[in-house]
């Protein structure tokens, strides 16, 4: 089949018009199938804990997730950054939530710099919400079973 721009209102289209159209333009790169990867990270030791991390892609979108499972030995040293599993085009959208195992959920956020998601509470230290590191200590003293999740968006460069 030939690849095609002028898809009409009203027009019956075939699925192999479609596939070989969507294919050539790299608009389904993966046919809606999610890819696990093992997420680089900077400040984590993630001990006997886990750490997993899932994406798809769709054209140059990247959607992904990755959760971080506390174990006993799991620890922070410093500012957390987690790895997205490709590059980045510019600034990454998306959100998170530290889970406090039976005690509460606070919502993160992230900064990003080239393929690294700096990790962020919301603080309330000033007038204004700002921005702190997620730590060892922030936004609580992270112990076995609490879980970090993360989901993004970007572009891929």
């Amino acid at each position: 089949m030939a690849v095609r721009d002028d898809f009409s209102a009203g027009e019956v289209l075939a699925a192999a018009d479609l596939n070989d159209t969507f294919a050539a333009k790299g608009d389904i790169s993966t046919n809606g199938a999610w890819t696990f990867y093992t997420p680089g990270t900077i400040n984590l030791t993630v001990g006997n804990g886990s750490l997993t991390g899932e994406y798809v892609k769709v054209g140059k979108l990247v959607h992904g997730r990755v959760e971080l499972t506390f174990g006993t030995t799991t620890s922070f040293s410093g500012q957390v950054v987690i790895n997205t599993p490709t590059t980045p085009s510019g600034s990454i959208s998306g959100t998170g939530l530290a889970q406090e195992t039976g005690v509460q959920g606070l919502p993160v956020r992230f900064d990003t710099l080239g393929g690294g998601m700096y990790v962020r509470a919301l603080g309330a230290s000033s007038t204004y919400v700002n921005n702190v590191g997620v730590t060892a200590t922030v936004p609580f003293t992270w112990a076995n079973t609490d879980v970090l999740y993360l989901e993004f968006w970007y572009e891929e460069a």
